[in-house]
């Protein structure tokens, strides 16, 4: 059986015993003390904690949200839903979407090709249980939830988002929602009015 040693010099150029090959996705760094290297999980405060696609259905991220984190981004690499059909972003308790009416939307925004309203801006209320955004025709966003298992606030979540509403020629971006309660949140739901056709996102953590 193959054994894997690191030999490394100290500063006298006398080499010192061989250094233990670590366990699988280990990298060799600087131990606490500074003075030796030493295999071992080198900590980021942005990591990627889950991916999920989809070509049939809702697609969950649940489970993941733990004191680690404060701040969760969902990036959305691709999403489309069959028809001209409004998306939704559900919020999980205890592993379930939930859709009660306690979704408000602060504040979107539209913009249209052409025609007299160039520019749309508007605020709306439980809308239709869930977060909801237009998906008619390919959409990218980024979804980031503040602080999911405080329960002390509102549940903050911000979404920066293209999509284009083929039917009436609008891009549409969504600001600030807010999930009105302030029991903590165990993940996301993302579904539609309709089907989602495709759909590909990434879960990162982001420490305070």
């Amino acid at each position: 059986t193959a054994h894997w040693d690191l030999f490394v010099a100290g500063a006298s150029g006398i080499w010192n015993a061989g250094l233990s090959l670590g366990s699988a996705g280990q990298s060799v760094k600087v131990n606490a003390a500074g003075n030796a290297l030493e295999f071992g999980t080198i900590s980021s405060d942005y990591v990627k904690l889950a991916s999920a696609s989809s070509t049939s259905g809702e697609v969950s991220f649940d489970g993941f949200f733990t004191s680690d984190y404060k701040v969760y981004d969902v990036i959305v690499h691709q999403c489309m839903s069959n028809g001209t059909n409004w998306s939704k972003i559900f919020v999980n308790h205890g592993g379930s979407k939930t859709t009660a009416s306690n979704y408000r939307i602060v504040a979107s925004g539209a913009s249209r090709d052409s025609g007299a309203d160039a520019t749309i801006k508007y605020s709306k209320w439980n809308e239709a249980y869930g977060i909801a955004h237009y998906w008619g025709g390919p959409a990218k966003m980024s979804v980031r939830i503040f602080d999911p298992l405080d329960t002390t606030r509102e549940k903050f979540i911000h979404i920066e988002s293209n999509s284009y509403q083929s039917d009436t020629k609008v891009w549409r971006e969504n600001i600030v929602n807010v999930y009105n309660t302030d029991a903590a949140i165990s993940g996301v739901t993302f579904g539609s009015s309709g089907t989602l056709d495709v759909f590909q996102a990434t879960l990162y953590g982001l420490k305070a």
